[in-house]
């Protein structure tokens, strides 16, 4: 029996050496760990969802579309002009339709063919805006006369 008391006595804390009562406490290593495996994969995501917006916008032709970036960019500039020998046919023969027409809704007609070209090809041309007015008075005097 004073064997198991001696071996008692050996196994309280009291007699037991310093280095045996100290824990190793690695619980600082592990939150210093999660903190950066955390850091980590939050730049990882933010990387790819960069890279993902990136190719998005780079290959999309919302921003860019391909029939934009075949044509020189001075065709771009420069607008396209029909013929001078066809405007000026167009318009003669809307003089000619206007001289021989006198039903409102023909002139009408011969008006909305006569902005169509003041609207493009002949926005400056002086003669076609006198023949826009004349059109003009004439449809008003020939409304005002079926009234």
């Amino acid at each position: 029996m004073a064997e198991d008391g001696q071996k008692k006595q050996e196994e309280t804390p009291e007699n037991q050496d310093v280095v045996w009562n100290v824990v190793p406490d690695n619980s600082e290593l592990e939150n210093f760990k999660k903190i950066w495996r955390r850091r980590l994969l939050v730049h990882l995501g933010c990387a790819f969802f960069a890279a993902l917006l990136f190719g998005i916008i780079a290959y999309s032709d919302v921003f860019d579309p391909p029939a934009n970036k075949l044509e020189p960019e001075f065709v771009k500039q420069t607008p396209i002009v029909p013929a001078e020998k066809e405007v000026a046919a167009e318009l003669e023969r809307l003089k000619k339709a206007f001289t021989e027409t006198a039903d409102p809704a023909a002139l009408k007609k011969l008006q909305r063919e006569l902005a169509e070209l003041l609207n493009g090809p002949l926005k400056d041309d002086p003669a076609a805006l006198k023949l826009h007015f004349e059109l003009t008075e004439k449809i008003r005097v020939a409304g005002a006369e079926n009234e």
